[in-house]
């Protein structure tokens, strides 16, 4: 588990050790951080005694990672190159030259950022599992997804799985808001990471965007939120459900990440009020970014885009 001080590294090991009949093994733990690896460390192990897994699995931590690689199975790669202080100028520096972004670890300006900072790490880290742990599956957990599984495509002939928890999430949290089961529900979900739409959503054969729909309706009170200075997740969901028709993957756990593949959207919700954004200017009025004049003019009127789904379960199947 690389960058095993990561938030993601508790219930990941959670849910790990959880898995019937699981054989065990040794969960090796990297951070650079050695702070946070001992505290992660201790967490890990009294998971496990809480378990009563002591004979099953074992726990191991290095500040270098070449220390844990030699024939692991599977890698976790959850690194934050830099730290956080470099997450917080991917959004203050551009935000001086008119750039709003609510979360920039996608795309636009911060997200080019991390990826430029984060993407020689990842494909050393990548020799390292090609010298060391060939066989092994990687999966990434760190952002710009797209970016880095694309580098990882590129330039390595390791197995590399790009995962993110934005659709399993908006699955149990769209099952809540008909009052049905997740285990009852069928759906399906394409997309690239942090861009994705439930483009089926269905129980017993029965669609269920009409519930959605009907419920988001019911329940808009712009001006309420506006009066509370931000929408919030589930307001803004309900203020787009109706236009959008399928739900982005994005509106939910994190409507922050989906804003950077359609600022404009996120611009326009900040200037009513529905969401301050982080990034803001200290002073003017939110950037709102539009296509060019020529990329307008090339697109078809009442064009659509169309694909096939990638990702989809029954009772809580997933991918991303």
């Amino acid at each position: 588990m690389l960058g095993a001080g990561s938030g993601f590294t508790p219930p990941l090991m959670n849910d790990l050790l959880s898995i019937p009949g699981m054989l065990g093994g040794e969960i090796a733990l990297c951070d650079i951080d050695e702070r946070r690896l001992v505290a992660i460390a201790r967490v890990i192990e009294m998971l496990i005694e809480q378990l009563e897994l002591g004979g099953v699995w074992s726990v191991s931590a290095s500040s270098q990672r070449r220390d844990l690689l030699a024939d692991a199975d599977y890698l976790i790669n959850c690194i934050e190159v830099s730290g956080l202080d470099c997450v917080r100028l991917d959004n203050e520096i551009p935000a001086r030259f008119g750039v709003d972004q609510c979360i920039g670890d996608t795309i636009g300006p911060g997200g080019l950022f991390k990826g430029l900072r984060t993407i020689p790490v990842w494909l050393e880290v990548l020799r390292d599992c090609e010298d060391l742990c060939p066989d092994a599956i990687v999966l990434n957990y760190t952002n710009p997804m797209s970016m880095l599984c694309l580098a990882a495509a590129r330039s390595s002939f390791m197995k590399v799985v790009g995962l993110c928890h934005s659709v399993q999430g908006t699955s149990e949290m769209l099952a809540k808001r008909v009052g049905l089961p997740l285990a009852e529900i069928e759906w399906e979900c394409a997309g690239i990471n942090h861009l994705a739409w439930f483009t089926k959503f269905r129980s017993a054969g029965r669609d269920l965007y009409p519930d959605l729909i009907e419920r988001a309706r019911a329940d808009r009170r712009p001006s309420d939120h506006r009066r509370a200075g931000r929408l919030g997740r589930q307001g803004l969901r309900d203020e787009l459900l109706p236009a959008l028709r399928h739900l982005d993957a994005d509106l939910g756990p994190g409507f922050r990440h989906g804003s950077g593949p359609a600022p404009p959207g996120a611009r326009e919700s900040a200037a009513a009020g529905f969401w301050p954004g982080p990034g803001r200017p200290a002073s003017g009025p939110p950037a709102v970014i539009r296509p060019s004049r020529s990329r307008r003019a090339r697109r078809a009127p009442g064009a659509r885009s169309s694909g096939k789904p990638v990702a989809g379960g029954r009772g809580g199947a997933w991918s991303d």
